[in-house]
């Protein structure tokens, strides 16, 4: 009989167990910064620490940039990494808003390396002044996988070398469909992730408020991590953290349909959007953004 109590003391108590580990909370994933070993800078200075002009940013870019020189500089900055950020333009329109480079800027930087990973991580922080217009919203620097075919790159400009940057020359994506993962910020403020995807349906990634805004007069960290998918297969995965909080975790994302495609670029498209494309600011303002950080596996 006491054989018997003792034995259904012990099944209770692992039922006990059983149910508290299933619903206590499951650690948070790191920061992929945390994670992955060195990485490349889009450093925004020389090895002097002199800061480089536009002119210099846009000799690095060999002409994949958009308003580069007439709405961008590089300012002094101490409270992000590297000591500057570049300061972005926005511009209301003039009646001409066909005419992108009145407002904000784009550009492509290809670090050859980004195409021979299988995850790549994408740090950078963001800060609006006291009075920002949102507007409909706006996008933020992200990952593509054609930098030919992106919407906001000049036509006809051929992805350049990074000249820090060393590896194999980039594959030949021929017509293979582009996939991407771009942070936007929305009307409310809100940040949210737009990811295209070769495999399957996939909308837009929306982020409680209260865990992801951006605050005026306040440096926002923006993080995110992407884990390709085998080819063919949904077992992609994407993360995003904001100041050091984790807010998306998705899995079983198909970003790809070939084993050919992977990252080719870190578009640096800054700008409002209306309907998903470039729109004229609402008002005269500007945005700050720190050196882009990317890692890679």
């Amino acid at each position: 009989m006491l054989f018997n109590i003792g034995g259904g003391g012990m099944l209770l108590l692992g039922l006990l167990l059983a149910v508290k580990s299933s619903f206590a909370p499951k650690p948070e994933t790191p920061l992929c910064e945390t994670r992955y070993s060195g990485g490349v800078l889009f450093s925004y200075s020389r090895k002097g620490a002199d800061p480089l002009s536009p002119e210099d940013l846009q000799a690095r870019l060999a002409g994949t940039d958009r308003g580069l020189v007439k709405n961008a500089r590089i300012v002094a900055e101490g409270t992000v990494p590297h000591g500057y950020a570049l300061e972005v333009q926005l511009r209301r329109s003039n009646g001409e808003e066909d005419d992108q480079s009145r407002s904000g800027i784009g550009f492509l930087w290809v670090p050859r390396q980004l195409a021979l990973a299988s995850s790549a991580c994408l740090s950078s922080s963001v800060w609006i002044p006291e009075g920002f217009k949102l507007g409909e919203g706006g996008t933020l620097p992200g990952l593509v996988s054609d930098a030919q075919g992106m919407e906001d790159a000049p036509a006809g400009a051929a992805p350049p070398a990074d000249q820090n940057a060393s590896g194999g020359d980039a594959p030949v994506l021929g017509k293979l469909p582009p996939f991407s993962l771009r942070p936007q910020w929305r009307a409310d403020g809100a940040l949210m992730l737009q990811p295209v995807v070769n495999i399957g349906q996939m909308g837009a990634v929306l982020i409680d408020p209260a865990k992801a805004t951006l605050k005026p007069g306040q440096w926002s960290r923006i993080e995110s991590e992407v884990v390709l998918n085998t080819p063919g297969r949904n077992d992609g995965m994407l993360r995003a953290w904001v100041n050091g909080q984790l807010v998306v975790e998705a899995f079983n994302i198909g970003f790809r349909r070939d084993e050919i495609q992977s990252f080719q670029a870190v578009v640096g498209d800054i700008h409002h959007i209306r309907h998903g494309g470039w729109a004229p600011a609402p008002a005269e303002t500007r945005l700050r953004i720190s050196p882009l950080e990317l890692r890679l596996k």
